[in-house]
């Protein structure tokens, strides 16, 4: 489980995945600022054999997390528009979910890979949307 490090603007990825990483025992590395996203592609693929099979969780500001997971190799230019892979994150989502696939070679597994509106609170109604 990963999040960015507490910024003097937010520190709501840590609040956000704090409970469920104490549910399930697991420790919440802090590490990497929010605009270090390439630091943690770096570790991720550099630990590849650690990292393989296994679920991973990120929760990151959503001002850096596109970028993020373009790092990891997904966006809205490779994915189909199956994927709802937003272009731009609107301001007032906080209930989104980026799931990202990989296939046995480690590149991205298109059909699979989505973004989705969790709807985790009553107002979550704003969905994903393919390169918008």
């Amino acid at each position: 489980m990963f999040a960015c490090t507490d910024s003097d603007n937010s520190d709501r990825p840590l609040l956000t995945i704090t409970p469920l990483a104490e549910a399930l025992k697991k420790k919440v590395d802090t590490n990497y600022r929010d605009t270090g996203y390439a630091k943690l592609v770096a570790h991720l693929q550099q630990n590849a054999k650690q990292y393989a099979g296994a679920n991973i969780l990120i929760c990151w500001h959503h001002g850096e997390i596109l970028q993020l997971t373009q790092a990891m190799g997904a966006s809205c230019t490779t994915l189909p528009a199956t994927s709802n892979w937003p272009a731009k994150w609107p301001g007032g989502a906080f209930g989104w979910l980026l799931e990202i696939y990989y296939k046995a070679d480690g590149t991205i597994h298109h059909s699979s890979t989505q973004a989705i509106n969790e709807k985790l609170m009553p107002d979550d109604t704003v969905e994903p949307v393919a390169g918008k």
